[in-house]
């Protein structure tokens, strides 16, 4: 596990990375950084990602963390970024830049293990979970993390793909989603039609649409905004 901390603070960031030692053990790669240009400059000096996880802290005297953490999506959509913060003013921000979650100064190793442990249970599930669907004659298996969008057209249910055709079937659309569990990223933007979160890299309130890690856009109703940002913040941004 590849994990960088950003804090202008040292004795912060060397706290927080004793703590994520401690969580992960030897597996645990942690490289700290005391200001946002010095973490750019190694994510962008190789084309291959350099971490897994990435924390920022948000209150940094020349670039604060959601600044720093847009240059990062303009190099890499995937990394998993958790703000380190001392004041909850920047919670919305976050949904611009596809935070997975935020922690409060000083750091705890049970505030982190919360935050660690949703971040892993998402990880695995998204390895391993997937729908089933009867499509052209064919039985179609299709993993959650590649599915973008479910939606009724007619009678038909339309289920579009990151970088993969889309697939079209005759089943009921709450047949479907039913093999969706416990597993939550699937949000109702309007009626019938469902977004995976985790391939969302932008939320725009005031623009009522998602924007998907492929560039698509996905408008959603007004009625649904509270509601849709109430899960993404479940999701990414840990308890209210």
């Amino acid at each position: 596990m590849r994990i960088a901390i950003c804090d202008d603070i040292r004795t912060q960031a060397e706290e927080l990375a004793q703590l994520v030692v401690q969580y992960y053990g030897e597996n645990a790669k942690v490289q700290t950084y005391e200001c946002g240009e010095t973490l750019i400059s190694a994510i962008t000096k190789d084309s291959m990602p350099q971490f897994d996880l990435i924390f920022l802290d948000i209150l940094m005297p020349e670039h604060n963390g959601i600044d720093v953490a847009k240059h990062i999506r303009l190099y890499d959509e995937d990394v998993t970024i958790i703000f380190v913060t001392s004041t909850p003013d920047y919670a919305l921000d976050g949904y611009t830049v596809d935070a997975a979650a935020y922690i409060t100064k000083p750091a705890e190793m049970e505030q982190l293990k919360d935050v660690l442990d949703k971040f892993e249970r998402r990880r695995v599930k998204i390895a391993d979970e997937r729908i089933v669907v009867n499509a052209d004659g064919s039985v179609v298996s299709i993993p959650f993390a590649e599915i973008r969008s479910i939606e009724k057209f007619g009678r038909k249910t339309v289920i579009t793909r990151i970088g993969q055709p889309t697939i079209q079937t005759n089943q009921p659309i709450n047949e479907i989603v039913q093999q969706f569990g416990g597993y939550t990223q699937f949000a109702i933007v309007s009626q019938s039609n469902y977004v995976n979160l985790f391939n969302a890299l932008e939320v725009d309130k005031k623009g009522r649409f998602i924007r998907m890690c492929d560039g698509t856009e996905i408008g959603f109703a007004r009625e649904r905004t509270n509601a849709l940002l109430d899960r993404f913040f479940m999701e990414y941004g840990g308890d209210k």
